[in-house]
């Protein structure tokens, strides 16, 4: 008996000569059972725990034994994660069972049933999917005095995108604010104040759902104007005088001998270079050469290929006259901090996060340029920090090319760390494609920009042409 046609009523009869006899008997079938339905859940909540109620499923002809509630994380529509076991319930009268969630995430459950035959499958119809909505971060705690410091707050499931800085006189109903700060990560800002005044201030964050309240975490600072220092005597004036006198000469050595450093570091430096160019004078037959930049150097006519006149396009190198010597290893990457001016969150590798940036004077380049800035994730650990700076020096040492993006400058010397890449508004090209067909792409999120819904196969083959 192989299908359902098999299974019914069976009518058996036996006759020898003498008499008839006859049975009825009915076969039944025993399978795997169904999935129990879950009773509807809100599509939206902000509690973080639920309480998940099913019905008896099917039991397909043998008695349930148990059953077993399933759950796992969607992260933008991504159902890719494996089902984890929330709880196995072997007392089968009990259908319901609480489960604890966490905000900003969304979940989806399925509840299967199992017998002597085995366990139900979890079936798309039975699916019941459910998302913790986030809230406005908590509020900041101030920690210092005039240059306001303070620590990052919870952000209560969503990213915070900016911090703002109020000020008000004390018992003043009114707050002003003084400071709207887009650089997330940094948590410091020096205010002005006057002597015999008293000043409250207090620090909100600001993400998807808002702003944080300001009426927690007040700091009031009451700036003195009188001297509190005791009067000193002629003996101490003559002793401060003294102690002035020595401050000032040892100001002056340590001065001159900073000076005296500088130069020998520039003469060991011009030194170096002199050597270099001697060693390519030697190698070409003792011509004096000038080394000039990549974008000065004329290249050599060659008949283009197919390929290459179907993809021929030209590729703007940014300003500056020293942008990329003919030695990259011998080119200073380091910036100030004060340089650059983070926009916003663009975007999220595997351990760090990208950002559109500004950059200004670069390389004594007056014009303000637009970078992608790569920086590490909040509270990400040492080994991130590691990979992020592997891939700095890897990128170093990378000739320019037209097709790969490039490497502008970098921020190691002072936290956050930052490396300054070229600014491409599309995105990577995987990224591109998939966007251009409706598909998601979980790393470049820039809601500015929009990529082109419709490519050309002449779009197409000077893609491929210039990856190869």
């Amino acid at each position: 008996m192989n299908s359902s046609v098999d299974f019914g009523l069976y009518n058996c009869t036996a006759e020898n000569g003498f008499t008839l006899a006859s049975k009825t008997v009915r076969v039944g079938q025993i399978g795997i059972p169904e999935a129990a339905l879950i009773n509807e859940l809100p599509v939206e909540t902000k509690n973080v725990k639920v309480n998940l109620k099913w019905k008896k499923s099917q039991n397909s002809g043998a008695p349930i034994t148990k059953y077993t509630v399933y759950q796992r994380i969607v992260n933008d529509g991504d159902t890719s994660h494996e089902w984890a076991k929330v709880q196995d319930i072997t007392s089968v009268s009990v259908r319901e069972v609480a489960v604890d969630l966490e905000i900003g995430r969304d979940y989806e459950f399925v509840v299967t049933a199992s017998n002597k035959c085995g366990e139900s499958k979890k079936k798309v119809e039975k699916i019941k999917r459910i998302s913790v909505l986030g809230d406005v971060p908590d509020a900041v705690k101030v920690t210092d005095g005039i240059i306001l410091k303070w620590k990052e707050p919870d952000n209560n499931g969503a990213v915070i995108i900016e911090y703002s800085v109020y000020q008000r006189f004390a018992n003043d109903d009114e707050w002003k604010k003084i400071a709207t700060i887009i650089d997330v990560y940094n948590r410091s800002y020096a205010v002005e104040i006057e002597k015999g005044k008293e000043y409250e201030f207090v620090v909100t964050a600001t993400n998807k759902y808002g702003e944080s309240s300001m009426e927690q975490d007040i700091k009031r600072i009451k700036v003195l104007d009188v001297s509190t220092k005791p009067p000193k005597t002629q003996a101490g004036s003559e002793s401060s005088n003294t102690g002035v006198l020595h401050g000032a000469y040892i100001s002056v050595i340590l001065l001159l001998s900073i000076i005296l450093f500088i130069l020998i570091v520039v003469l060991w430096k011009m030194r170096l270079r002199s050597g270099s160019l001697h060693s390519n004078n030697e190698q070409d037959g003792g011509e004096t050469i000038a080394l000039k930049p990549i974008e000065d150097v004329e290249p050599i006519e060659q008949p283009l290929s197919t390929a290459e006149q179907a993809a021929n396009f030209t590729y703007e190198i940014p300003g500056g006259e020293d942008y990329m010597p003919l030695h990259p290893s011998r080119r200073s990457w380091e910036i100030s901090r004060e340089h650059v001016e983070v926009i916003k969150v663009i975007g999220k590798g595997a351990f760090s996060d990208v950002a559109k940036a500004t950059l200004r004077n670069m390389r004594d380049n007056k014009e303000i340029i637009t970078v992608a800035a790569k920086m590490l994730k909040a509270n990400a650990p040492d080994s991130d920090r590691k990979d992020l700076l592997s891939e700095l020096e890897l990128m170093k040492k990378l000739k320019p090319h037209p097709h790969v993006i490039k490497l502008m400058a970098c921020v190691t010397e002072s936290d956050p760390l930052l490396v300054l890449i070229e600014y491409v508004p599309y995105g990577d090209l995987l990224g591109y494609l998939r966007k251009s067909r409706g598909l998601n792409d979980t790393y470049f999120k820039d809601p500015d920009i929009k990529p082109q819904t419709s490519l050309s196969a002449d779009q197409l083959m000077k893609f491929a042409w210039q990856v190869e």
